[in-house]
């Protein structure tokens, strides 16, 4: 199956995966079901091959410290997640599809490549980042590579730049009390272009590998 068709399929596999959560959460009536299809509708991934994310924005690191995008690039590739720490399903998946797809890459995190978790809620604090940070390094299993991988807060303004850079569409949903979005993964270039995305929650890992190199 071309490449092309295969990110096309990951990509409604995962709006059919969210539209599922949301009936779920949203109940079994046709009422239900109207306003999660609406929800639904406003949540996009959308390509920017080659676009430049804005490396002057300004976010939290997991320590509390104010951080520039910039002082991740200039160096080695990048993988960019977009999450949200508290989501209770999709973003969870995301990340633990990330780390099987880089257990059998023989490259380590903070040498060759690095790892930016980016969360889109703007409520989030630094304390869950680093919550989160400590679950999926564990998960990683690859002592000396924790200076490769960030977990990141922001504020509203940066979130929405960088969202919007890549072609990340969500939306909150009042009902379910939770972001409505799609599942998938960017690698940036050292000098922040967007290169590739990778659509879904398991990135093959060869895919990445290639990517990375």
């Amino acid at each position: 199956m071309p490449k092309l068709a295969k990110q096309t399929r990951s990509f409604f596999m995962c709006r059919r995966l969210g539209l599922a959560v949301a009936l779920v959460l949203l109940g079994a009536s046709s009422a239900g079901a109207q306003a999660a299809s609406e929800v639904i509708r406003q949540v996009r991934f959308d390509q920017r091959l080659n676009a430049q994310v804005p490396l002057d924005l300004t976010f939290r690191d997991e320590a509390g410290r104010e951080v520039h995008l910039s002082e991740y690039f200039g160096r080695r590739p990048v993988v960019l997640a977009l999450v949200y720490f508290d989501c209770s399903m999709l973003c969870g998946m995301v990340l633990e599809g990330l780390v099987r797809s880089l257990r059998p890459v023989s490259f380590n995190s903070g040498s060759e490549f690095d790892i930016l978790v980016v969360s889109f809620d703007p409520t989030e604090t630094p304390v869950l980042a680093a919550s989160r940070k400590e679950q999926f390094l564990s998960q990683y299993r690859r002592p000396g590579t924790e200076s490769g991988w960030h977990f990141m807060t922001g504020d509203p303004e940066p979130i929405r730049r960088l969202t919007d850079a890549v072609g990340f569409q969500y939306t909150y949903d009042p009902q379910a009390k939770q972001f409505a979005h799609a599942a998938g993964l960017l690698r940036l270039s050292p000098d922040g272009k967007i290169y590739r995305y990778f659509y879904g929650i398991d990135p093959p890992a060869r895919d990445l590998r290639l990517a990375l190199v």
